[in-house]
C-alpha cells in the first residue's frame, strides 16, 4: 500500500505527457459508458412519465370493449355493444368492482368564433368521474385477475357464448401499460448494452494495445528501475494501475457525456431526468474492471523483463 500513492502519481504523469493518445485509447470506454448510462437514465424517465400519466387515469381500471381486439374485428357479423343492463349485472353481480362507467365515443367537429378542429365526443354516466382517479391513495383491494375471471364469466353468459367459443368482447387492464413499457425499456437496454459492451471491449484492447507500447518505449526505464532494486511486482502494479486509471478516466468521461446528454435530451423527450446512482456506480467500475484484465498482460510483460537486455535496449 506504502508503494500505491507514488505509483499513482507515476501513472497520472505518463498520461499527462500523452494527453491526445490516452483519450483515443479509451474512447471506446467513453462511447460505451456514455451510450448504456443515458439510455438507462432516459428509459427510467420514461417509464416514471407514464407511470404519472396512467396514475391519472387510475391503475385499477378495467377497460371493457367489443370485439376480439382493440377494433371491433373484421370478417363476419360486428359484435353486439353493451347496453345499459351489461353495465348493472357487472356492477352488481362481480366482487370488488366498484363502480362501472359505460363510455360511448364519436368524433365530431367544435366551431368557436371563425376556428373549428376535429375532437372526441364521449358519452357516459357521473360514475365516469369516480372512476378517474385522479390521486391513489393506496393500487385495488381485490386481485384484478379474478375480477377480469368473473366479468368474463358473467358477459359470456350474458351474451350467449358458449363451450369454446370465443369472446367477441376484449378486457385490458390499465396496469399493462406501464409493464408494457418497462418490458420494451428493457429489450432496448438489453441491445444498447451489447453495443456498449463491444465499445468497452474494443476500448480494452485499446488499452492493452498502447501499454505494449508503453513497455516497449520505457524498457530502458524498466532495466534501470529493476537495477536499482525494484521488484518485478512493483513494475507490475505501476503498469497496472496506469491502465486502470486510463480506463477509470475513459469512465468518468463517459459518465460526465452521459450527465450531459440526458440532461439536454430528457426535456425534448418530455421525460424527467431522473439521476440513478446505482447504474452510474456500475458503469464505473466496469470501467476500472476493463483497465485491470487488459492492463494486467503488458504489466507483466513488463514485470518479467531481464534488467540486463532492459538496460541494452535501444
Amino acid at each position: 500500500m506504502s508503494m500505491l500513492g507514488p505509483t499513482l502519481v507515476l501513472a497520472l504523469r505518463e498520461i499527462r505527457r500523452h494527453v491526445l493518445r490516452s483519450f483515443l485509447t479509451v474512447l471506446g470506454i467513453v462511447i460505451g459508458v456514455a451510450a448504456v448510462v443515458t439510455m438507462v437514465t432516459l428509459g427510467n424517465g420514461a417509464t416514471a412519465a407514464v407511470r404519472e400519466q396512467i396514475s391519472g387515469l387510475g391503475v385499477n381500471i378495467l377497460q371493457i370493449r367489443p370485439g376480439q381486439g382493440f377494433g371491433r374485428g373484421g370478417g363476419g357479423p360486428a359484435p353486439a355493444d353493451f347496453d345499459m343492463d351489461d353495465v348493472a349485472a357487472i356492477r352488481d353481480q362481480v366482487a370488488g368492482v366498484v363502480v362501472v362507467a359505460p363510455l360511448s365515443q364519436s368524433s365530431g367537429t367544435a366551431v368557436r368564433n371563425a376556428a373549428n378542429w376535429s375532437t372526441t365526443v364521449n358519452g357516459t354516466t357521473s360514475d365516469y368521474f369516480t372512476a378517474q382517479q385522479w390521486e391513489t391513495a393506496s393500487d385495488p383491494a381485490y386481485d384484478m385477475a379474478a375480477v377480469t375471471a368473473s366479468i368474463q364469466s358473467l358477459l359470456r353468459e350474458r351474451r350467449n357464448i358458449r363451450g369454446a367459443k370465443q369472446d367477441d368482447f376484449n378486457i385490458f387492464d390499465t396496469a399493462q401499460i406501464p409493464q408494457t413499457l418497462q418490458g420494451t425499456t428493457r429489450i432496448l437496454t438489453s441491445l444498447l448494452g451489447a453495443v456498449a459492451a463491444v465499445s468497452l471491449l474494443v476500448g480494452g484492447i485499446g488499452i492493452m494495445n498502447i501499454m505494449l507500447v508503453s513497455v516497449t518505449e520505457r524498457t530502458r526505464e524498466i532495466g534501470i528501475r529493476l537495477a536499482i532494486g525494484a521488484v518485478g511486482r512493483e513494475v507490475l502494479l505501476q503498469f497496472l494501475v496506469e491502465a486502470t486509471v486510463l480506463a477509470c478516466l475513459g469512465g468518468v468521461v463517459g459518465l460526465l457525456l452521459a450527465l450531459v446528454a440526458s440532461w439536454a435530451l430528457a426535456p425534448m423527450l418530455q421525460v424527467p431526468f431522473l439521476f440513478d446512482v446505482r447504474i452510474n456506480a456500475v458503469a464505473f467500475v466496469f470501467s476500472a474492471l476493463i483497465g485491470v484484465i487488459f492492463g494486467y498482460f503488458p504489466a507483466r510483460q513488463a514485470a518479467q523483463l531481464n534488467p540486463i537486455d532492459a538496460l541494452r535496449h535501444e
